[in-house]
C-alpha cells in the first residue's frame, strides 16, 4: 500500500494536508507528494518551493516520504510519477 498526494505548489500543508501526512505517518504508509500547478510559476520558482518544502518539519517526519514537481495542464512530472509508481508496483 502507498499514497499519491496532490498539493498545490503555492500552498502547501494545508490543514486537510497535514492530518492525512499524520495518518499516513502513524500507518507507516508511504507517501509520494505531488506539488501541482508548477506551470503557475516560473522553472527556479518551482525547484525552489520544492526544496523548501522537502525542509518542511511535515515532510521531514515521514518515514518513507518522496515528493516531486508536478503539472496536470503541462504534463511535467508525468514520466516521475509514472517510474514512481512502477517502483512502488514491482
Amino acid at each position: 500500500t502507498a499514497i499519491c498526494i496532490i498539493m498545490d505548489i503555492r500552498h502547501p500543508n494545508q490543514p486537510a494536508d497535514l492530518v492525512f501526512l499524520e495518518a499516513c505517518k502513524a500507518l507507516q504508509i508511504p507517501i509520494h507528494i505531488l506539488l501541482n500547478k508548477a506551470d503557475k510559476l516560473s522553472k527556479n520558482q518551482a525547484m525552489q518551493a520544492c526544496m523548501a518544502y522537502e525542509k518542511t518539519a511535515a515532510f521531514q517526519s515521514l518515514p518513507h516520504g518522496s515528493v516531486q514537481i508536478f503539472s496536470a495542464r503541462t504534463r511535467q512530472g508525468f514520466e516521475t510519477l509514472g517510474a514512481k509508481l512502477q517502483d512502488w508496483c514491482a
